[in-house]
């Protein structure tokens, strides 16, 4: 979870006194086994991890321009790490295409 955090900080876009907008879309590519196992927990993982950027973003004073959304896909074969983020600003809220 600290990883999606940090890609939330790490593109935030000032955008006026005490105006500083994050991404709001988040896609986190993981491993298929661990899609299929993230897909069947209870709770559901993703809105609990849209819930942690909220949560975030308020203590740190961010906006978003849109609703948060995190997505969770399963990686193609060519990934070597656990998992990878992508993430953008969308005034619609939807999550960007791996």
């Amino acid at each position: 979870m600290a990883i999606l955090l940090r890609q939330c900080d790490n593109n935030t876009l000032i955008v006026g006194r005490q105006r500083i907008v994050v991404p709001n879309a988040y896609v986190v590519d993981v491993f298929p086994a661990i899609h299929q196992q993230l897909l069947a927990s209870n709770p559901p993982v993703a809105p609990a991890l849209a819930n942690e950027v909220r949560r975030h973003a308020a203590e740190q004073g961010y906006i978003f321009v849109g609703p948060v959304a995190v997505d969770l896909h399963p990686a193609l074969s060519d990934m070597t790490v656990g998992f990878r983020i992508h993430s953008r600003v969308s005034p619609a809220g939807g999550c960007p295409s791996a």
